[in-house]
């Protein structure tokens, strides 16, 4: 039976835990797991921890993430047994973020750009539609529907670009960059200055300015991957 933890822990604690469980075969394959928030009332931790563990198991294929259903135990190889990969999931989760966020602030750079360059006043409207309705979510604090919306912003600045091979190479990791953009969001307080790189970035698209796009870019990006610091190092232990 899943124990609550003594101490407010990071996602390793959580995974050890169930992976115990699976082994043991008191978790069987197909098995679906209880809710996000039933498991942090369970193991008396933050539903943040709860999530971060969930997506450390299915990056390594422990279980699978259905959405609108739930989650579900895998039928785990036996290498999943072993106590080095387990204990070291979390690593290559935050690592796999971690590369995926430099290698798009390497292409939204550029793209971004040629983007001013080759500005047309469609894209450039766009753009504008796009910023009025992230204000609008601000204001109404859907941060979710924020957040989704700043990604869409993102998405009209690479097809503006108007090179293909650039769009495809960012679309390549879009998947990945989409959770790494989710779970930096969840960061409490910080979409306001990221609402003002948005405005600087569409300011400069109406200027033609390539060097304040990239300067803003290359701040926004920065800033991005400071959130995803600050979010994987709010799942540190710490005391009850």
């Amino acid at each position: 039976m899943i124990q609550p933890l003594t101490k407010r822990t990071i996602a390793e604690d959580i995974i050890d835990q169930l992976m115990n469980m699976i082994r043991s075969g008191e978790l069987k394959p197909n098995t679906r797991l209880p809710s996000e928030r039933e498991l942090a009332n369970q193991f008396g931790v933050s539903r943040t921890s709860i999530r971060e563990a969930m997506k450390a198991l299915a990056f390594t294929g422990i279980v699978a993430i259905r959405p609108g259903d739930g989650t579900y135990v895998n039928a785990v190889p036996s290498a999943a047994a072993d106590d080095s990969l387990y204990s070291s999931m979390l690593l290559h989760h935050k690592s796999n973020f971690h590369q995926t966020a430099e290698a798009r602030r390497v292409l939204e750079v550029q793209i971004s750009k040629l983007a001013t360059q080759r500005a047309t006043e469609e894209a450039i409207d766009e753009l504008g539609k796009s910023i009025e309705r992230m204000e609008r979510f601000l204001a109404q604090e859907d941060f979710d529907a924020y957040t989704k919306e700043d990604l869409n912003f993102h998405c009209i600045l690479a097809k503006a670009c108007q090179n293909d091979v650039l769009y495809c190479a960012l679309d390549a990791i879009w998947r990945t960059a989409t959770d790494v953009v989710l779970t930096a969001a969840s960061v409490p307080g910080r979409n306001f200055d990221s609402f003002e790189q948005h405005k600087l970035m569409l300011t400069a698209m109406k200027n033609g300015d390539v060097h304040l796009m990239e300067t803003t870019m290359e701040a926004h990006m920065d800033y991005a991957y400071e959130n995803l610091v600050l979010y994987f190092n709010s799942l540190k232990k710490e005391s009850k």
